[in-house]
Formats: C-alpha cells, structure tokens, sequence
C-alpha cells in the first residue's frame, strides 16, 4: 500500500512538472514574438502571409496608420501602402513598408 502511494505521488509530481514546463514555455515564446511596445507582431514566413510579409496586430495596423500619416501626410492609407490583408490570424503587410515605419 506505501508503495501505490508514493507511486501515486510521483506521478503527481511529474504531471505538475510538466504542466509548468509547458506554460513557462509558452509565456517565453509569447514574450519573444512581441516587440517592445506590443504593437507588432513580426514573423516571416508566417501561415497565411507570404515570405515578403509580416504579420500585425490590429494595434499594429493602428500604429503604422499613425506613424504613415505622420510621415505622408492624411491622406495615407496602410492598407493601400502596405497591401494589409486580413488572414484570419492577424493581418498581413508588406514587410519594406512595416519596417520603413515601424523600424
């Protein structure tokens, strides 16, 4: 009977383990994928966007919005400039635009 238990407990012990394993991976990965302002986020390739293309937030749509408009006057449109595209994940840009602007 001592033995079921610590058996039990061991088991326990590494399920436990393994649960904070994968959500301190998760938060890594979560926190490496954003830029320091959260606003984009920039992976290429990325599932749903070509190679030439990041992927933004809609806060950073609202950003290179921001940011275009400062440097080209209103009539600046991001979604014209960087050919955005919604793809059910995020929104895909032209990744020279994104970077002219964004840094």
């Amino acid at each position: 009977m001592a033995q079921e238990e610590s058996s039990d407990n061991g088991r326990h012990l590494l399920a436990l383990g393994l649960v904070a394993l994968i959500g301190l991976t998760g938060l890594v990965l979560m926190f490496k994928e954003t830029t320091s302002t959260g606003q984009a986020v920039v992976r290429s390739p990325m599932i749903g966007c070509n190679a030439d293309e990041v992927l933004l937030s809609a806060r950073g749509v609202a950003a290179l919005k921001q940011r275009g408009r400062a440097a080209y006057g209103e009539d600046f449109s991001p979604y014209t400039a960087a050919s955005i595209n919604y793809n059910g994940v995020g929104y895909c840009a032209n990744a020279e635009v994104v970077r002219e602007l964004l840094g």
